[in-house]
């Protein structure tokens, strides 16, 4: 899969959150979400946001929480943290940083090119 640094005692420190030491691993960076991701053929988006109880609240930050299917929605880019995240602004800010393609894409209900 291309990550050879994911041996089989790296992924076990991953899984469990300590290490053979007992010392607590690192975070996950973004590589390897998205290895594991292709190792387990599933979307990047599912291995953050659990797929299931979509209404039930996530956490964003400490202080702030939304809903799975909202959260999950943001991190693909089809739609802002909504209505409960005061600190986010204008919702149109949002959409105005979609790049043109992808945002004419979504609004068309197809995948851009």
């Amino acid at each position: 899969m291309g990550a050879p640094h994911l041996t089989a005692p790296v992924i076990n420190d991953i899984e469990t959150g300590r290490s053979k030491a007992g010392a607590r691993r690192r975070p996950v960076s973004v590589s390897e979400l998205l290895a594991f991701a292709l190792a387990l053929n599933a979307p990047p988006v599912y291995l953050i946001v659990p797929p299931d109880d979509l209404d039930e609240p996530y956490p964003v930050t400490p202080a702030a929480s939304e809903t799975r299917r909202n959260v999950a929605a943001w991190i693909r880019g089809t739609g802002p943290m909504l209505p409960r995240m005061p600190l986010v602004g204008d919702v149109r800010k949002f959409y105005a940083e979609l790049p043109e393609e992808e945002f004419q894409a979504m609004t068309q209900r197809k995948e851009p090119e």
